[in-house]
């Protein structure tokens, strides 16, 4: 650093913001950790009065006998569902059902395997997820069958619902980091 006029005398005598990020001057070893000077304590501001918490209502434990029938019920809808699709007999529907499951089993691992961390980020790609879904439900609404069509508005709306809420989620996120 020679030759720029009062640089050497500026590195010689480091004040507070050239002593700390100094560690060598002239080939000798010169950092030496400062400790520095607490802050000052934070005002106190005067003590709201404190208002009373509502009070929740008590919530029943759910019983065994509820919980089974609550299983029961599931057990006995999907199966129905189940009959139904296979006493069709329409291959093409079944087919498609099958694929439905299938994504349905595999968006629950990927979507709900994640870190609670990392959901929030994960936001803008589930997006993209639900587009790709948006588009296939589209096609499936010039179907033949008005089942097929029923589950295509389902699905559309159902993306669509998710699509809103993850940019929702992303703004508020993004929010976050404004000053």
């Amino acid at each position: 650093m020679k030759g720029a006029a009062g640089v050497d005398e500026a590195l010689a005598q480091p004040d507070d913001v050239i002593g700390p990020i100094r560690c060598t001057y002239q080939g000798q070893v010169t950092w030496k950790p400062v400790a520095r000077p607490a802050p000052p304590p934070a005002p106190k501001a005067p003590a709201a009065p404190k208002a009373e918490a509502p009070v929740e209502a008590e919530k029943k434990p759910q019983t065994a006998f509820s919980k089974w029938l609550n299983f029961f019920l599931v057990f006995i809808v999907v199966g129905a569902c189940c009959a139904g699709i296979g006493a069709s007999r329409s291959v093409a529907l079944v087919d498609q059902m099958m694929s439905f499951v299938m994504a349905v089993i595999v968006g629950y691992f990927l979507v709900w395997g994640v870190d609670h961390a990392l959901h929030t980020p994960l936001m803008s790609e589930t997006n993209a997820i639900s587009g790709i879904i948006v588009v296939g439900a589209m096609q499936q609404l010039s179907a033949c069958g008005a089942f097929a069509q029923i589950c295509a508005i389902l699905g559309t709306f159902a993306a669509g619902f998710n699509i809103f809420g993850g940019f929702w989620i992303t703004k508020r996120m993004l929010a976050m980091f404004h000053r």
